[in-house]
């Protein structure tokens, strides 16, 4: 018998976005590239994290009242260090870690009087029966007080959430979901979100009453019920490309996620850098290193990556998103009237954190 799949608000996320998405990336499992938006998010999350600690707590008064944090040398280089670590090292990635994590050290940090924070990143699985669904996360900050607990997560994102994304909040509620399991005889719990590129308006809460928690347990009955029966068919059953481009307030949805790239390398004029795209649109030849029994271990499209290791390395090929086709008579066209195209191999693009912060078009 199959292992059941675990739900995550990443994974509903995915799933409501794209099916052949989350196809590729639940089960093909092909190669995730990073760009700088993602690798901020990290660095920021480890630095927060690290400054709950008790012996590190005195350095976020230096930080705040000096409004840098070149004031503590170890933070400063800690920063460094992760974005060289990650390959994303740039000046401006740097300030942005710095401008961004004065503003979480500026939003009461340590919580009001009377709080704690014992379970910094505290992991949680929740387990029902009735109705059946298995969920797993992870809270950035649960401040807790006597009589009530204030989730706290981070985001690095350039945009807030929409009006869509506030009337049904899948993560806070799976958040608030996870209070109500994690501190059952607690009533009064929130999450608030802290976007921390909006310094002027960083915060959106969110609370949930017990009857639209329980609603939501059946909401995630069904989508557990969908994932643990999704096969490559049900991968083109909801393909961003074909909807109808939504208005600005409606967020990054429908065909933006696509990309705006028509073929392979398509520059855009205004960077002279490729279009972004989704990283599934084009085909693209990656490796797989597996085990004696063909399980994948580690892809990558790199072969060199997985030199070295235990186990077979395969080459395989993806064939590119079924809604999708490169315009290859475009690209000739481009070419012929001496406009520049990338050296791009598919989905890889070298270039992918500096084309983009978080889906520029």
């Amino acid at each position: 018998m199959a292992k059941e799949k675990v739900l995550s608000a990443s994974r509903i996320k995915t799933l409501k976005e794209c099916s052949y998405k989350y196809w590729c990336n639940y089960h093909k499992k092909l190669p995730e590239s990073t760009n700088d938006g993602q690798i901020r998010g990290t660095v920021c999350h480890t630095v927060l994290e690290m400054l709950l600690h008790e012996r590190h707590k005195r350095y976020v008064k230096i930080i705040s009242d000096s409004r840098t944090i070149e004031s503590v040398p170890s933070v400063a280089r800690l920063v460094k260090k992760n974005l060289t670590k990650l390959g994303h090292w740039s000046e401006q990635n740097y300030t942005m870690c710095d401008e961004m994590l004065l503003v979480a050290l500026d939003l009461d940090f340590f919580g009001k009087r009377g709080a704690s924070i014992p379970n910094p990143e505290k992991e949680f699985l929740i387990e029902s029966e009735n109705p059946k669904f298995k969920i797993r996360g992870y809270i950035d900050k649960p401040i807790e007080y006597k009589s009530k607990i204030k989730m706290v997560d981070y985001k690095t994102s350039k945009d807030k959430f929409s009006p869509k994304e506030i009337d049904f909040p899948i993560q806070g509620l799976t958040y608030l979901l996870a209070a109500r399991a994690l501190w059952p005889k607690i009533k009064k719990t929130s999450i608030e979100f802290q976007f921390l590129r909006w310094p002027e308006e960083p915060t959106i809460e969110i609370k949930a009453t017990q009857e639209e928690l329980d609603g939501f347990e059946i909401y995630l009955a069904g989508v557990f019920n969908i994932i643990n029966n999704f096969t490559e068919l049900d991968s083109t059953t909801n393909l961003p490309a074909y909807e109808k481009y939504p208005p600005p307030e409606d967020g990054f949805v429908g065909p933006l996620l696509c990309g705006y790239g028509k073929y392979p390398g398509h520059i855009k004029p205004a960077t002279g850098l490729p279009y972004w795209v989704c990283e599934y649109k084009w085909p693209y030849d990656y490796y797989a290193l597996l085990d004696e029994k063909g399980k994948v271990l580690k892809v990558s499209k790199d072969e060199e990556e997985l030199q070295g290791m235990e186990g077979i390395v395969e080459k395989k090929h993806h064939e590119g998103c079924p809604a999708h086709k490169p315009n290859l008579k475009l690209k000739e066209e481009h070419i012929a009237q001496g406009k520049e195209v990338g050296d791009v191999d598919g989905g890889s693009d070298s270039n992918a954190g500096k084309i983009i912060d978080d889906f520029d078009f």
